[in-house]
């Protein structure tokens, strides 16, 4: 019997997860068919920043 109880436990567990990943690729699925196409393929240049090294050595010519 406690072989069957961790089997079935184990078989639970495993079918809810399986659930929770089906219903997170469903919402995921209807949240980007909500939304307009061409939002995804411009860029968003708000946050564009050039970073210089410090530590890097530059040639002076």
């Amino acid at each position: 019997w406690p072989i069957a109880t961790i089997v079935l436990a184990c078989l639970g567990f495993v079918s809810i997860l399986i659930g929770f990943l089906v219903l997170r690729v469903r919402s995921n699925n209807k949240q980007r068919t909500s939304g307009d196409d061409h939002s995804q393929m411009e860029w968003d240049d708000t946050e564009l920043n050039i970073t210089v090294n410090p530590l890097d050595e530059t040639k002076v010519e």
